[in-house]
């Protein structure tokens, strides 16, 4: 069946629509993922390993984003690529990086729990500025760690980017 839909934005008190119209059509529910990673523990013999398939993780993410980036500075231009040339500089930032090692070489963490609790803590800082910019830069810290774990989980997310036909798109949020 068709469904009807409407651009809002805002909190469930307080909606208001983004996008003037109404659209008819096939719908498509995008959940947000809500990845619980569990403490894990890992052995010392292996923790070499984990470092690589974190870096590993990176590097495929940032192919992505990479990709996302230039195929929206494309039809977008580039001032709506920056979104995303800000969440790969996070994903490459250096602290980052060395505190995700730090858990997994010290703590004895795994990569799943040593970026799910990291990025975490960076997006708390965020949140608890209030300011819409720094909302948005939480929410793109989660976006970076939803495709982080889903990339170290083996997990796939269906491509909006990939649809044959026009869909309403239902969501919470909608990151870049």
């Amino acid at each position: 069946g068709a469904i009807v839909g409407l651009a809002m934005e805002g909190r469930e008190d307080r909606r208001i629509a983004v996008a003037p119209g109404v659209a008819i059509g096939e719908a498509l529910i995008v959940d947000s993922e809500g990845f619980r990673i569990p403490r894990r523990f890992v052995t010392r013999d292996i923790v070499e390993d984990e470092v690589d398939r974190l870096e590993r993780a990176v590097l495929a993410v940032g192919s992505q984003i990479e990709k996302n980036r230039e195929t929206v500075s494309a039809q977008l231009g580039d001032q709506c690529g920056a979104i995303l040339s800000a969440q790969l500089q996070m994903l490459n930032d250096g602290k980052l990086r060395e505190s995700w090692h730090q858990h997994i070489r010290e703590h004895l963490n795994s990569p799943e729990y040593a970026v799910s609790r990291t990025l975490r803590e960076y997006a708390k800082v965020f949140q608890s500025l209030d300011s819409g910019t720094h909302q948005a830069l939480a929410s793109d810290i989660f976006d970076i760690e939803k495709r982080m774990l889903r990339q170290l989980l083996g997990h796939r997310c269906e491509e909006i980017s990939h649809l044959a036909s026009p869909v309403v798109l239902f969501t919470h949020d909608l990151t870049p």
